[in-house]
């Protein structure tokens, strides 16, 4: 349990949806565990906070995935294919803000937070 109150109780929970030998795990990065004996998708996300521009560089993952990226409100805002290591993506356009960068690859996705200036 998280916390606990008078009447009930807080918990956080994971979930794994799998499909035949393959397995999917939404994950914070901090909180990265392996699936299988694969080590866990990781992500470097800078400079932030961020002006015109952010370098997202992807390690132990996949060569192809894909970049979203949302406002605080949980609204799309881009979204962006990687083929690659690493990618620089402008976020000129988006006005100054928290944004949630999200990186899909085929363990699961991984998320980021960063600062439009």
């Amino acid at each position: 349990a998280c916390e606990s109150f008078s009447y009930g109780e807080v918990e956080d929970y994971t979930v794994n949806v799998t499909t035949g030998a393959q397995s999917y795990a939404f994950r914070d990065d901090a909180n990265a565990t392996p699936i299988g004996n694969e080590p866990p998708t990781q992500i470097s996300l800078y400079p932030v906070p961020a002006d015109s521009y952010i370098q997202v560089d992807v390690l132990n993952g996949t060569k192809e995935c894909a970049v979203s990226i949302y406002n605080i409100q949980g609204s799309l805002v881009k979204v962006v294919e990687m083929f690659g290591n690493s990618r620089e993506i402008n976020v000129s356009e988006l006005p100054a803000g928290s944004y949630i960068l999200s990186v899909e690859d085929e363990k699961g996705t991984i998320t980021k937070q960063f600062v439009k200036k």
